[in-house]
């Protein structure tokens, strides 16, 4: 290759990288209610890349690298969520209202309506890839936190634990038994830190465990991933 066939490549390399690095930017906003106050500690995420972060104590929130067409979700509640196409602005203002929410990018103002978080299973022990994707969790407690029916995810002194009503009691606090592409986990950490949420493809609740010998005496947790 002659020098001046480097040069060009070099130049068009350099043309894509700049081409590629456009695409994406920082992003910084702010989430307050209606009289102007800040609302801290809210549960921020970015669906295409599965980034998250909290607004700070003054309501702040801050993403460094984010893509035009990635989209934010606010968690205002177990049940509501703000969802908000990113598009092309680098500062936005998020204004919370008890039925909706403004969306203030630049000079303007959009109004929107809040989205249900809740995972609405069509079969009531099965979650599908797809559901996973629409509440834009990052781990399997972001997962069970959503109203799943007969499960819970309680948090105390010892941390996070995931349990199946019906299959344990108060008195007595025991994890399922969480089964992973036919691997035993015994603990909801142990699950958490062997998957990645991006590489589930279904997870499978069964309050009757009796397959699976006396580990299965408080339910198992089926997750199957994408191979």
């Amino acid at each position: 290759m002659s020098t001046l066939d480097l040069k060009r490549s070099g130049i068009l390399l350099l043309v894509c990288m700049m081409t590629s690095l456009s695409s994406y930017a920082q992003l910084h906003g702010t989430v307050i209610n209606k009289k102007g106050k800040a609302v801290k500690h809210l549960k921020i995420c970015l669906r295409k890349i599965t980034d998250s972060t909290q607004s700070d104590n003054q309501g702040h929130f801050y993403f460094p690298n984010v893509s035009p067409d990635d989209t934010i979700v606010i968690t205002v509640s177990k049940r509501e969520d703000a969802v908000i196409p990113v598009g092309y602005v680098k500062n936005l203002v998020v204004v919370l209202q008890k039925k909706n929410f403004i969306v203030k990018k630049d000079t303007e103002n959009v109004v929107c309506e809040y989205k249900r978080s809740r995972l609405s299973l069509q079969n009531t022990n099965i979650i599908t890839r797809e559901q996973i994707e629409d509440i834009s969790a990052t781990s399997i407690y972001d997962i069970f936190r959503f109203d799943i029916p007969g499960v819970d995810v309680i948090d105390d002194s010892e941390g996070s634990r995931i349990i199946i009503r019906g299959a344990t009691s108060l008195e007595q606090v025991r994890e399922p038994l969480f089964v992973i592409d036919g691997m035993y986990f015994e603990s909801s950490a142990a699950a958490d830190v062997r998957v990645s949420v991006n590489d589930i493809e279904k997870i499978e609740i069964l309050k009757e465990g009796a397959g699976y010998g006396v580990k299965g005496g408080y339910g198992v947790i089926v997750i199957t991933t994408r191979k």
